[in-house]
């Protein structure tokens, strides 16, 4: 889709405008309203956990996350910042959010394989 001037892709403004502009139009823009996060609330970021699991999810979030972002990260910081403080917890979704999506899915495969393991017997 190009924007207005034909000389590149149209920004999502670009695209909400010319919806409403345009009423009988139906576009992802103007049906469904933009989530805060793109996940539903889990591991950490569920309501259910309490204080103390949250805590070591994180850790082992972190943890992960030093492995595949590298220990410098502001992921890893994050994370480690939301164990002592709760209200970081937004701040490392959203910096989550920003990972590769590839590294991103293997992170949080391996965080939910060792948090939930599976529950049939023998090796994979």
């Amino acid at each position: 889709m190009k924007g207005e001037s034909g000389s590149g892709p149209a920004t999502a403004e670009a695209v909400r405008t010319r919806s409403t502009n345009q009423p009988g139009r139906l576009t992802v823009a103007n049906i469904v309203p933009k989530p805060k996060s793109r996940y539903a609330p889990f591991g950490p970021w569920s309501p259910a956990v309490d204080a103390a699991e949250r805590q070591r999810q994180l850790r082992c979030l972190a943890g992960l996350a030093a492995v595949y972002c590298g220990s410098a990260s502001e992921l890893v910081q994050a994370l480690r910042d939301a164990e002592l403080d709760p209200g970081v917890l937004p701040h490392a979704a959203a910096v989550l959010d920003c990972m590769p999506s590839l590294a991103r899915r293997r992170m949080l495969s391996t965080f939910g394989a060792v948090t939930w393991p599976s529950k049939r017997g023998g090796a994979r």
